[in-house]
């Protein structure tokens, strides 16, 4: 079925087929979980070369200053996905700007002072966009965010926040209310 497979493609499969064919009488003894249908060059290209991902990372930008970077060359794209929901950077970087106003205003009006970097801020949310909107919002507002998945036990959320002693729970019903979610 010629019409079906291009030269090149007819030539790796064969290329496979006897690598694979030398690695069986090689050893007989070989599990089958050791042997690649790879050739070595392709695995080096795949493992290697493809995932040679090491950069510098600049590790006095606050992350969400870094998010923010990707909004300015990506604002279209795709930035989270979840259960067939997504929101672009842009829309992420609107709603998270949203509820870290509604973080900062309402820390401030529950405890009389301005909130501090590093002030630990409870997300008690589930798997979600709500919990990606709620991570950048608490960077974005200087806090630090600690997750807890509603699906906990009472007893470790209650072990959580005395734990931390955090001053603000950022829910689901929090995040909703506040940017029409």
């Amino acid at each position: 079925a010629t019409s079906l497979f291009s030269k090149d493609a007819i030539e790796s499969l064969s290329n496979h087929f006897i690598h694979l064919l030398e690695q069986l009488t090689e050893d007989s003894s070989k599990p089958y979980s050791q042997i690649s249908l790879l050739l070595p060059t392709e695995e080096k290209q795949l493992l290697h070369d493809w995932n040679s991902t090491d950069s510098e990372f600049q590790q006095d930008i606050p992350l969400y200053q870094l998010f923010e970077e990707q909004v300015l060359k990506t604002p279209n794209s795709i930035a989270v996905v979840f259960e067939g929901q997504s929101l672009t950077y842009s829309q992420l970087n609107a709603k998270s700007n949203q509820v870290a106003r509604y973080i900062t205003e309402v820390y401030k009006k529950k405890t009389k002072k301005e909130l501090l970097p590093g002030t630990l801020i409870a997300l008690h949310l589930g798997r979600s966009l709500e919990m990606m909107i709620g991570i950048i919002a608490v960077l974005k507002s200087g806090g630090a965010y600690v997750p807890m998945d509603p699906s906990y036990p009472q007893e470790m959320i209650n072990y959580i926040l005395e734990d931390t002693k955090a001053e603000l729970i950022l829910g689901q019903k929090s995040i909703s209310d506040n940017d029409d979610m």
